[in-house]
């Protein structure tokens, strides 16, 4: 028993003296500049070839290394859902842009017309280090 406790004295003493003597290194933590990722569908989208398609305007500012744009167009067409989906990829500076992309109806038969709609809009980008995903839903306004 003290054998161990004699030992245990001495690594004590020792590891204090360390403290004392050796300079203190800073900690330093890796940063990274932030993943920024925002997208929003804007009014008015445009109605084209009598419903078959949607020319949805999206304002969007990202970093990093680029930006996928999963788009997701819902409208009440009498008694059913119109529904379509749009894709685009754009580039990333950090600044605010506009781009335009074309959202086609699902095969169900049912098209798009003047109204309102819901524009849910799916973003996903990767910076050197990671990747992130969010989604933005708005109400825009369908016009021909």
């Amino acid at each position: 028993m003290n054998i161990t406790r004699s030992k245990l004295l001495v690594g004590t003493f020792i590891t204090g003296v360390a403290a004392i003597l050796l300079p203190s290194a800073q900690a330093v933590a890796y940063s990274s500049p932030p993943l920024e990722l925002w997208a929003e569908a804007q009014s008015p989208a445009t109605v084209q070839g009598k419903g078959v398609m949607v020319s949805l305007p999206i304002d969007y500012s990202c970093t990093g290394t680029g930006m996928s744009l999963n788009i997701q167009l819902l409208q009440k067409a009498g008694n059913g859902i119109a529904s379509g989906y749009g894709y685009g990829n754009v580039s990333c500076d950090g600044a605010t842009h506009r781009t335009q992309v074309a959202v086609t109806p699902n095969a169900e038969g049912r098209v798009f017309s003047s109204g309102p709609a819901t524009a849910r809009v799916e973003v996903w980008g990767c910076h050197e280090f990671y990747c992130g995903n969010d989604v933005f839903i708005k109400t825009v306004s369908l016009k021909k």
